[in-house]
């Protein structure tokens, strides 16, 4: 899938909220709905990531990326995120894959996304702790 594919951000706006939080909480995706101040992370992670992407041009092509996030979550409340069997295997995470364009689009637009950038540092942090 290329990078300017609306398909490729609209994955990484509904995955990598749920991969990043999941890891960075060691929560499974029904974890993710159904603690509140979880899920209040997990929908300020998805306008995050949908900001970014959308004024860098690229509208995900969901109309409602908090509920799609949400609906996914719930459709698999037990899966564990990847980054998180990836750390406990002490392997790299693949968030650079997932969460780093997003962050790269909000640099490169001036769109905020403190909550990303924080679990991205906690993430990447924890990927280097032996």
């Amino acid at each position: 899938m290329r990078r300017d594919d609306p398909a490729f951000w609209t994955e990484l706006c509904l995955n990598a909220p749920r991969e990043i939080l999941g890891a960075a909480c060691a929560a499974s995706d029904g974890e993710l709905v159904r603690e509140p101040a979880l899920r209040d992370l997990l929908i300020a992670c998805t306008r995050e990531a949908a900001a970014a992407a959308s004024r860098e041009g690229h509208r995900p092509l969901a109309a409602n990326l908090e509920r799609a996030v949400i609906k996914a979550c719930l459709a698999h409340p037990r899966r564990r995120s990847s980054a998180l069997r990836a750390l406990k295997s002490r392997r790299r995470t693949g968030l650079s894959e997932s969460v780093g364009p997003i962050l790269a689009a909000a640099r490169r637009t001036g769109t905020p996304a403190p909550i990303l950038t924080r679990l991205y540092r906690v993430m990447r942090r924890l990927e280097r702790t032996p």
